[in-house]
């Protein structure tokens, strides 16, 4: 995926696109769309992470982007799940459980918080060829999927931080607030 000598830049938090409700996508095989996916792949692949929205890549679109690679996967004693593209993604909360985890964003750099997420979800959407695709995610691969979805609504997770003393440069949160 990745071209030769392009670099995908990252909107970070204060920028207007992150701040809005992202608009819905009517014409999934249009250019326009197909170039904003191809944008999110590259950036998911020169920066990394486990996801990456539409409006990161500066596109006011609902369009997100996850992953847990094999890494992740053994870190966090998952299954492994390939890059999955979600257009127009519906998030319907499973149950009332609740999980408090560790949260970083590539727009919001070098910062880590936690925050409060579903433990179980379902999923719904297109994939980038038009296709329905669903699904049921629960833990960190749920987490991951209600970040990216806030960010297509205009939501950050430091706006989700219940207690700000769980938030700080990622640097201070390893060496004093990590359990």
């Amino acid at each position: 995926m990745q071209e030769e000598g392009r670099q995908v830049e990252i909107a970070r938090m204060g920028h207007p696109v992150l701040m809005e409700p992202a608009a819905q996508v009517n014409d999934i095989d249009s250019p326009e769309v197909q170039k904003v996916i191809d944008d999110m792949l590259l950036a998911h692949e020169q920066y990394g992470g486990v996801g990456i929205a539409a409006p990161q890549v500066y596109s006011s679109l609902r369009i997100i982007l996850f992953e847990i690679t094999e890494t992740c996967a053994l870190a966090k004693n998952i299954p492994k799940r390939p890059v999955t593209i979600v257009v127009n993604p519906v998030i319907d909360i499973l149950d009332d459980t609740v999980t408090t985890d560790w949260e970083g964003c590539l727009s919001v750099p070098g910062m880590y918080g936690e925050v409060d997420r579903a433990n179980k979800i379902r999923f719904s959407g297109f994939d980038r060829t038009g296709k329905a695709i669903e699904g049921e995610l629960a833990g960190y691969a749920a987490r991951i999927i209600q970040h990216e979805a806030d960010h297509i609504d205009g939501v950050l997770y430091p706006m989700r931080i219940s207690n700000l003393k769980r938030f700080g440069f990622l640097e201070e949160v390893r060496e004093f607030l990590l359990d």
